[in-house]
């Protein structure tokens, strides 16, 4: 291998490249690297010290060597913006990138709400509880941010969840596989009794009796197979209006993936729409990303539980029954 430069990460405070004083940092260390020669005095050489030639250095980065000598793009990174290499190439993924981006467009996305709810938590599931855990609260998926002020005696406590979930996450509760549960049981049991007596008289007689039961049952019970899949899911406009021509007069998003009893086709009076805040009113609803303007859509009168008062659709300017 050709020889190099050596390299020391430094740390500048102005265009000048005047040095920074900075607190510890963590670094990848890379190994070896052969580099141009250098020296390392002891003592002073006019009073009979000795140098030593070096010919490798301790290469440490802000990158690390996934393989070969040098970091390449799919090497990890310690930076939030990635710099130019000074060795190979800079990575593809940042430590924003890869740790923070999609967390950060969560929090500033305009859809994104922080709820903040009282609940009760047995102390049991709050030991196994972590900040990255998924939350289902009337039908729809959180990101669980915080549990406050929790009572270790009853269980009552304080929590935050952020949402709409992020998309790669909600894809995997919806699209989990059915679980399929057998169980069978068999018993045995085998009885044999056996008795034999013998009498003898002057006369001479003698009788026997012998009796002899076997009885066996064998008794095999087999479960009934549950399957349990996910909730029927249709996109609704994400916010309960007052008025139902108020979606034939205006366009409005639909968009947000909610929970219900029942899909676009199948929703009837009488089902539950979930996640709509506890608020009465008219809420629009499709079974794809559209909006009013363009639709198809479908106008559901709900309680505010949610449950489904009356579906209609728009006719211009007014609602008209479905």
């Amino acid at each position: 291998m050709a020889t190099i430069p050596i390299y020391i990460p430094t740390y500048i405070s102005d265009q000048n490249y005047n040095p920074s004083r900075v607190l510890p940092r963590l670094l990848f260390y890379n190994g070896m690297l052969d580099c141009e020669p250098y020296y390392i005095e002891s003592g002073s050489t006019g009073f009979g010290g000795i140098s030593f030639e070096q010919t490798a250095f301790p290469y440490f980065d802000n990158y690390n060597v996934v393989s070969g000598s040098f970091p390449t793009t799919d090497s990890k990174s310690l930076l939030f913006l990635n710099e130019q290499a000074v060795y190979g190439e800079s990575p593809t993924e940042t430590l924003y990138s890869e740790y923070w981006e999609k967390y950060i467009e969560l929090l500033y996305n305009p859809r994104t709400r922080l709820l903040n709810a009282s609940t009760i938590i047995p102390l049991a599931d709050y030991f196994e509880m972590e900040l990255n855990d998924i939350v289902e609260l009337r039908g729809n998926y959180y990101h669980l941010r915080a549990i406050n002020d929790y009572n270790l005696k009853n269980g009552e406590c304080n929590i935050q969840l952020l949402g709409p979930i992020l998309d790669d996450v909600i894809n995997t509760i919806l699209n989990r596989t059915s679980t399929t549960t057998t169980s069978t049981s068999t018993s045995t049991s085998t009885s044999t009794s056996t008795s034999t007596s013998t009498s003898t008289s002057t006369s001479t007689s003698t009788s026997t009796s012998t009796s002899t039961s076997t009885s066996t049952s064998t008794s095999t019970s087999t479960s009934s197979t549950t399957t349990t899949t996910a909730s029927p899911t249709l996109y609704t406009h994400g916010a309960v209006r007052g008025t139902c021509s108020d979606y034939c007069t205006t366009n409005y998003l639909i968009e947000t993936l909610t929970s219900a009893d029942g899909d676009y086709f199948s929703l009837t009076i009488g089902d539950t729409i979930y996640g709509q805040g506890g608020y009465a009113g008219w809420v629009a609803y499709s079974n794809v990303v559209t909006n009013t303007n363009t639709g198809p859509f479908r106008i559901a009168q709900i309680d505010s539980y949610g449950v489904v008062l009356s579906i209609e659709v728009c006719n211009g300017s007014i609602c008209v029954p479905l």
